[in-house]
């Protein structure tokens, strides 16, 4: 996929906090995307494609984005990020016990110490996806972001 950068002419960078932020990163890319909340409508896209063979260097070119998009430092209403990655498993909610999540992840994927192991409940379904992502990235994150949601893409 290409670069793409859409911005309505009702962008307001004075007015983020009326916004909610949306930020899917995966090796493949990072894409954000800006909602207006009052008028439900979304107001910037931008995708900025990767190719970025391991997670771990994942969370240095994410900063390096943060760095180069004024619009991503700003604070916003509500941010939701959703990390794309194929090292997910969906088990039943029946074995969703604390310590099996990790058991299972270290089952089916190969997770490097660089990783750790969440967990998403997925609505409406009786299942639970598990899933591994690079601890920097979270940290990086956690710096920019004072509150946000974290999630699989799916």
């Amino acid at each position: 996929m290409h670069d793409i950068n859409i911005v309505d002419d009702s962008f307001d960078l004075k007015r983020t906090t009326e916004y909610h932020l949306s930020i899917q990163v995966g090796l493949d890319g990072f894409s954000y995307c800006i909602l207006d909340v009052h008028r439900n409508k979304f107001i910037v896209f931008r995708h900025l494609p990767l190719m970025i063979g391991r997670p771990q260097f994942l969370p240095k070119k994410i900063e390096a984005i943060f760095d180069e998009e004024e619009i991503l430092n700003a604070t916003y209403k509500s941010i939701s990020v959703s990390y794309s990655t194929h090292k997910a498993t969906l088990i039943p909610k029946a074995y969703s016990e604390p310590d099996y999540a990790a058991k299972v992840a270290t089952i089916t994927n190969e997770i490097s110490r660089n990783e750790d192991v969440l967990t998403n409940d997925l609505p409406g379904f009786n299942y639970q996806l598990i899933y591994c992502y690079p601890k920097d990235m979270m940290a990086l994150l956690n710096r920019k972001f004072t509150e946000f949601q974290f999630r699989h893409k799916s």
